[in-house]
């Protein structure tokens, strides 16, 4: 019968030992592994979501922002950022835990599914639009602005307004008025939209022809 101590916690006895002689024959439990009973003879497998420095007696959870789908990683810079586009808002995931907001944009680390404004992304900014899922914000086209932040869809781009035209993509305000001599009925990507016809003339930001 066994009537030894054994190994604490974080520790184990190799098997190539026939007994323990003292506290000193454990051998601290290697990196990417657990060792989480008293008496093993070897290590597990770092479960999945976390990590284990050497002599884990209890795995760390990958930290918020990150994720760990694999087993027997080592140290926190093992966890893998979250992926751009998705969110990881909790300590331990496996997985990204979802997509992105619409109306905001997730780079890679992104801890909420609604970022504010930093490194991990932020709420898409006036000029733009971010569907579900959105890496980076997609641009309003030119002869189309968006004055507002947190656009979710194309749809939300306005259309330029008549007597103005909008000349870039990424637009928060029209550019400017039409200029003399020529009229924009709206969604101009340039100052020059309609000439006016002979025997007609135009001031600047003019809507029609008189």
């Amino acid at each position: 019968q066994n009537t030894g101590t054994p190994c604490p916690r974080g520790f184990f006895l190799d098997n190539n030992l026939a007994a323990a002689e003292s506290y000193s024959s454990c051998t601290v439990c290697p990196a990417g592994k657990v060792c989480g009973v008293p008496g093993m003879s070897a290590g597990t497998d770092c479960p999945r979501g976390s990590y284990c420095p050497a002599g884990t007696a209890d795995p760390v959870a990958c930290p918020l922002g990150t994720f760990g789908n694999s087993t027997g990683l080592k140290k926190s810079s093992s966890c893998q950022p979250c992926r751009a586009g998705y969110y990881c808002d909790g300590p331990g995931l496996t997985e990204p835990r979802g997509e992105c907001d619409p109306g905001f944009y997730c780079k890679l680390g992104a801890y909420t599914s609604a970022p504010p404004e930093g490194p991990t992304g932020g709420p898409c900014p006036a000029g733009g639009y971010c569907p579900r899922g959105a890496t980076q914000p997609s641009a309003c086209q030119a002869g189309f602005y968006r004055e507002k932040t947190g656009a979710k869809r194309i749809t939300e781009c306005d259309p330029c307004p008549a007597g103005k035209f909008c000349a870039t993509n990424n637009s928060p305000t029209p550019t400017g008025p039409c200029a003399p001599g020529f009229y924009c009925t709206g969604s101009s990507p340039n100052s020059t939209q309609h000439a006016v016809e002979p025997g007609y003339y135009s001031e600047e930001g003019a809507i029609d022809q008189t």
